[in-house]
C-alpha cells in the first residue's frame, strides 16, 4: 500500500510539472524571447498572458465537469498532456508569426491548465494529505530552481526553438506513469459545523478574492525577476544564478508548510507569509545592490510556496474538497494570467517601481481580506 501511495504521489507531481514546464521556466523564456527573437516586453507580455489566460479558461471550465462523480481524471490528464506536447512541437514554427505563436501558446495554456487542475483534483481522491498539497503547489517553483540556471546554456547550445521540443518530450515521457495516476476525486460535501455552513459561499468568496490578489501580485513580479536583475545592472549569468537559486528557496517554503501544516493555524501561516513577501517586494526598490536583489528573490519565492497550501487547507475545510480545489486553482490561473499584464503595462523603460508599488498594495488588500475571513468564520461558529 505504501509503494502504491508513493507511485500515485510521483504520478501526480510529475504530470503536473511536465504539463506546466513553460510556466515554471517563464522568467527565463521572457529573457529568451528578448535575446533571440528581439520581441518587445509588451509583445512578450501578450504572448505569455495568452497562455496564462488559456490556462485560466481551462481551469474555469473545469468547474463544470472536473468534480463530477464517475469522471476518469486519468483520461483527462493524458488527453491534456497530448495536446500540450503537440502545441510545443508546433511553437518553433511560429516564431516568425507572432499572432500565430500567441494562439499556439493559448492552446498550450488550455492543456496546461487542464492538466494542472486534473492533478490538483486527483489529490482530493488521495485524502488531500497536507504534505502532498504542499509539495504540489511548490513543485513549479522547485522545478524552476533546478532548471532556470541551466536555461542560458540550453538556449545557446540547443537553440531557443529546440527548448520547446524538450518540453514536448518531457510531456510524452509521462506515459510511463499512466497506470499510477488516480482515477477519481473526493466529491463529498463538508459536514455542517455550527452556523458556518450557511456562510460557506461568502467565506469561500472572500478567501478566493484574497488568493486571486495574492497571485496577481506575486506572479507578475516573479515573472519579471530576470528582467529586474538585468535592468538593475547585473550580468546575465549572475541574474540567472540568482533567479534559479532564489527560486530554489521555494523548496524551503514547501518544507516549512509541509512541516507546519498540521501545527500552524492556516490564517496565521497566510498572514506571516504575506507579511514577509511584502517586505521582500519593497526591497526591490534597492535591487541595484546585488545582495538586496538576491535576498528579495529568495524570500519572495520561499513565501509563495509557504503560504499557498494554507489557502487550500482553509478552502477544503469549509467547502466540498473537489469544488474547493477547483475554485482555488481558478484564482491561481487568473492571477497568473493577469500578472504579466500588470508588468507589461506598469514597466516603463528601465523603471519598474510602479510595478513594485502595485504589488505591495495587492498584498496588503489580500491580507486584509484574510483577516475579514477569519472574523466572519469565528463569528459564524458562535
Amino acid at each position: 500500500m505504501h509503494r502504491e501511495a508513493t507511485a500515485c504521489w510521483i504520478a501526480v507531481l510529475y504530470t503536473s510539472i511536465a504539463g506546466n514546464l513553460f510556466v515554471a521556466l517563464s522568467p527565463m523564456f521572457w529573457g529568451g524571447f528578448v535575446q533571440y527573437l528581439q520581441y518587445s516586453d509588451e509583445r512578450i507580455g501578450e504572448i505569455m498572458s495568452g497562455e496564462f489566460f488559456g490556462a485560466t479558461a481551462a481551469t474555469v471550465a473545469g468547474i463544470l465537469y472536473m468534480h463530477r462523480r464517475g469522471l476518469n481524471l486519468r483520461y483527462v490528464m493524458y488527453a491534456a498532456l497530448s495536446v500540450y506536447a503537440v502545441g510545443n512541437l508546433l511553437t518553433p514554427q511560429m516564431f516568425g508569426h507572432p499572432q500565430g505563436l500567441r494562439w499556439i501558446r493559448v492552446l498550450c495554456g488550455l492543456s496546461s491548465g487542464t492538466s494542472y487542475l486534473a492533478a490538483a483534483t486527483a489529490i482530493t481522491g488521495l485524502g488531500s494529505p497536507p504534505r502532498l498539497v504542499a509539495m504540489f503547489y511548490g513543485a513549479p517553483f522547485i522545478t524552476g530552481a533546478l532548471l532556470q540556471p541551466l536555461m542560458h546554456s540550453v538556449f545557446e547550445h540547443w537553440g531557443f526553438g529546440r527548448t520547446f521540443l524538450l518540453i514536448a518530450a518531457a510531456s510524452a515521457a509521462s506515459v510511463a506513469l499512466y497506470a499510477f495516476f488516480p482515477r477519481r476525486a473526493d466529491n463529498r460535501e463538508v459536514a455542517e459545523q455550527g452556523g458556518s455552513i450557511a456562510r460557506a459561499p461568502i467565506l469561500v468568496g472572500i478567501l478566493a478574492v484574497a488568493l486571486l490578489l495574492q497571485y496577481i501580485g506575486n506572479s507578475g513580479i516573479w515573472l519579471f525577476f530576470e528582467r529586474i536583475g538585468d535592468i538593475s545592472g547585473h550580468s546575465p549569468q549572475t541574474v540567472a544564478n540568482i533567479v534559479g537559486i532564489g527560486t530554489g528557496m521555494a523548496l524551503s517554503g514547501t518544507w516549512l508548510s509541509a512541516m507546519l501544516a498540521n501545527k500552524l493555524k492556516p490564517v496565521v501561516g497566510i498572514l506571516w507569509g504575506t507579511g514577509i513577501i511584502t517586505v521582500s517586494s519593497l526591497a526591490l526598490y534597492f535591487s541595484s545592490h546585488l545582495a538586496v536583489y538576491a535576498g528579495s528573490v529568495a524570500a519572495f519565492n520561499a513565501m509563495i510556496t509557504f503560504l499557498t497550501p494554507f489557502y487550500f487547507i482553509l478552502l477544503v475545510q469549509i467547502y466540498s474538497p473537489a469544488k474547493a480545489v477547483i475554485i482555488g486553482n481558478i484564482c491561481l490561473a487568473l492571477g497568473f494570467a493577469a500578472g504579466p499584464l500588470l508588468i507589461g503595462y506598469t514597466v516603463h523603460g528601465d523603471q519598474f517601481s510602479e510595478s513594485v508599488t502595485g504589488t505591495v498594495v495587492l498584498f496588503l488588500i489580500s491580507a486584509a481580506l484574510v483577516v475579514l475571513f477569519q472574523f466572519l468564520h469565528q463569528e459564524a461558529k458562535l
